[in-house]
């Protein structure tokens, strides 16, 4: 089999994990903590509370930077196809990356004529499984979620802003708890018997985006999806890189 020129479809997935990167950053300005009020206190009985709101206005930004980091990995895929296909023959602009909605969907979009692909290389395509519920259904979703984002924003409105401590309450020792509401909203962390109550450290902000599309599991959270999706395209090229 001939070697193929991935070098285009590499500058498009570190452009991609760029953006990640930009997503992260952005999370994390959000646990700024201005953007919270976090309040410890005695009431009435012999109790301590931990209440907390959270100030965040809904931002939109943020699901234009992740349809910018999704739309450079489903480019990335694109790219990597033409440079398959080139040395055999093939047009790289009129394919693109084999993806479909079932097994026998894929196996067919892999032995299309377009891609003019040598039987080496439809057992390389056949074992991506590019398809839902199939060992690329990462691919699957990234391609996906990117045709959503050429006609609307993504939607990310699971924005949870919380807090997390730790602390012992009499012979009980709580470590790393989080406690999580709506970002914008308030909300009551701990209520334990105070005289038998110490933080070990200090409640502290969190922040959290999860997709809300039907397409991606619920409550996958954005950062970790993008890096696993990047990491398997990138497994995908080193893979191509040794043909």
């Amino acid at each position: 089999m001939p070697q193929f020129n991935l070098m285009d479809a590499r500058l498009k997935l570190e452009r991609a994990r760029e953006h990640i990167l930009d997503v992260e950053r952005a999370v994390e300005n959000l646990t700024a903590p201005e953007l919270y009020k976090i309040s410890i206190q005695r009431d009435e009985s012999p109790y301590l509370s931990v209440d907390f709101e959270t100030l965040h206005d809904g931002n939109q930004y943020l699901s234009a930077i992740i349809g910018d980091a999704i739309g450079n990995l489903r480019s990335s895929l694109d790219y990597l196809m033409g440079a398959v296909v080139k040395p055999l023959g093939g047009n790289p602009a009129k394919v693109t990356f084999p993806f479909a909605d079932n097994e026998k969907g894929f196996k067919g979009e892999v032995r299309a004529a377009p891609l003019l692909l040598t039987p080496d290389l439809v057992d390389v395509f056949d074992k991506i499984e590019a398809y839902e519920g199939g060992a690329g259904r990462n691919l699957w979703a990234i391609n996906k979620l990117r045709n959503i984002d050429k006609h609307r924003l993504l939607i990310t409105v699971n924005h949870l802003a919380g807090i997390k401590a730790s602390w012992r309450a009499g012979s009980s020792t709580f470590t790393n708890c989080g406690m999580w509401v709506e970002a914008g909203k308030q909300g009551k962390a701990i209520r334990a018997p105070a005289a038998d109550f110490e933080f070990t450290s200090y409640p502290t902000p969190m922040f959290q985006i999860m997709f809300d599309e039907p397409k991606v599991p619920p409550f996958t959270e954005v950062g970790p999806f993008l890096h696993l999706a990047a990491s398997d395209i990138d497994s995908l090229l080193q893979s191509l890189e040794k043909v």
